[in-house]
């Protein structure tokens, strides 16, 4: 399905795209609202779905959104239509109302999340159930003709998600960032990173250390952390003018070349 029959000894930047297209949908990888807070967590900290306003934009909540949901709809009367026109055109002898009929009572039209069955959400990853393949074999069509049945429907399937539900939603979640001054350069711009020496030294925090002990003795009666541990020998080793103790060096080798 991601490669769609394409010549894989060339070199297409248009099968690349579709293909990086498809991948992020399988994975679901495209810039919902909760997957930009992973990488702007400072811009989209306390930011919902920018269709409702009310929930939190996961993926399946894209296209189950009830502000949504109309346009879910349409894209699944429109889908139903391009399976059965396809199959039409590959075997006219077919009943179209026969077709109806059975297409309609799947469950694979149902735009909401299912743990249990294939729904329409599944569709849009790019997940063929074996129930449609095995429904179109039984027509009567060669496994040839449904792959390509299948591929051109699972095609035409991401473009009508993409013109009539995704592309709506983006063009009122950059809307929204305009009206409060978020550029493309601002989110192209990293984040400010907290410097590392900047935080709370581990063996001088009262939280987690015994007051009075360094960090040996927290790693030793409390399961800390090596990397942890690590960071506080080198504290204790650049601390105290230059002046070091040699039971830290001694646990130092201990933990670096003993335990390997």
């Amino acid at each position: 399905m991601l490669n769609n029959d394409e010549v894989l000894s060339e070199t297409s930047f248009h099968n690349s795209t579709v293909k990086a297209s498809k991948v992020k949908y399988l994975i679901e990888e495209l810039p919902t609202v909760e997957h930009i807070k992973k990488r702007r967590p400072d811009l989209y900290k306390n930011w919902f779905c920018p269709m409702c306003e009310n929930e939190r934009e996961y993926f399946a909540h894209v296209w189950s959104c009830p502000r949504q949901l109309s346009n879910t709809n349409y894209v699944i009367n429109l889908a139903k239509c391009d399976l059965i026109a396809s199959l039409l055109f590959v075997s006219p002898s077919l009943k179209k109302q026969k077709i109806i009929d059975i297409f309609s009572s799947m469950k694979i039209w149902n735009p909401s999340f299912d743990l249990l069955e294939i729904s329409f959400i599944d569709l849009i990853k790019g997940f063929v159930p074996r129930d449609l393949v095995d429904i179109i074999l039984e027509l009567g069509l060669s496994y040839k003709d449904t792959k390509d049945v299948i591929i051109n429907f699972m095609n035409n399937l991401q473009n009508i998600i993409k013109e009539h539900v995704w592309i709506p939603r983006c063009n009122k979640q950059l809307h929204k960032e305009e009206s409060i001054g978020i550029t493309s350069r601002i989110k192209k711009k990293k984040k400010n990173c907290i410097d590392y020496f900047s935080r709370p030294r581990i063996d001088q925090d009262p939280n987690t250390l015994i007051i009075g002990n360094w960090g040996l003795e927290w790693s030793i009666r409390l399961g800390g952390d090596f990397l942890n541990f690590m960071f506080t020998v080198n504290y204790r080793f650049n601390s105290l003018d230059g002046s070091f103790d040699f039971f830290f060096i001694l646990f130092y080798f201990y933990f670096t070349f003993l335990l390997v």
